[in-house]
């Protein structure tokens, strides 16, 4: 049973979900459908989880991407270091190699000593 004043995710034609798959505009039961109601699973956030259509905060203002209302928008860097390379398995090792390969500057922040 559906309840009303319910914010969700909404995949409309056009959208690309995790998969590959591409929304795109269909007929359903005789009704044309223009997006999808989307699930956590669908959306990549849910793992296997089958709970139904993702609720979203009542705060959230209609018609924002998800992934910034969420704020989702993350870089994910996967390293895949040889074991003889024990200077790249922690964050402090690769910076130096990330900031030669992005050509930036590296600067050291050190944490307050109390």
């Amino acid at each position: 049973m559906s309840r009303g004043g319910l914010k969700v995710a909404v995949a409309m034609v056009g959208a690309l979900l995790p998969g590959d798959i591409a929304i795109k505009r269909a007929k359903l039961r005789g009704v044309e459908s223009n997006g999808m109601l989307c699930s956590a699973r669908e959306t990549g956030l849910g793992g296997k989880s089958r709970t139904g259509i993702m609720e979203l905060p009542a705060g959230l203002s209609l018609g924002v991407d998800v992934r910034q209302a969420l704020d989702l928008e993350d870089t994910a860097l996967e390293v895949n270091a040889t074991p003889n390379r024990g200077d790249c398995m922690s964050v402090f090792g690769l910076a130096p190699r990330l900031c030669g390969c992005a050509r930036g500057p590296l600067s050291h922040v050190r944490p307050p000593c109390r």
